[in-house]
């Protein structure tokens, strides 16, 4: 069972860097996050600060970048346990034997290759 997040559901979102704009008028509290025409509104009786308000906008402008470093860390994890699993299960030609005793070197530097990119 994954925990993983379906990064198909976000295919379709605005390509591009999304960046939030200043406010035209700061006192009606809306923010607009370009260019995927978000809006971030600010409602003075819902007790949050301005700082708040602004970080939540950024957050909102950094989704493409979040997503794009999430489909990175999940290809990264996906070759990683394929090369251990490729590692234990080479028992009878390189890799290790059944106590994990490494006899070829061949699976611990594709290991070394992914983890030091």
């Amino acid at each position: 069972m994954s925990n993983r997040i379906d990064l198909t559901q976000f295919e379709e979102i605005t390509k591009g860097t999304w960046e939030v704009t200043e406010p035209e008028w700061p006192h009606y509290g809306v923010m607009h996050i370009a260019p995927c025409s978000a809006t971030v509104r600010r409602y003075q009786n819902d007790g949050r600060s301005e700082e708040s308000w602004y970080a939540n906008a950024k957050a909102i402008a950094a989704v493409p970048e979040l997503i794009a470093e999430l489909k990175k860390m999940y290809e990264r994890e996906d070759a990683l346990v394929s090369a251990i699993k490729e590692l234990c299960d080479s028992e009878d030609s390189t890799g290790c034997s059944g106590d994990l005793t490494v006899v070829s070197l061949d699976p611990m530097l594709k290991l070394y290759e992914l983890t030091s990119e």
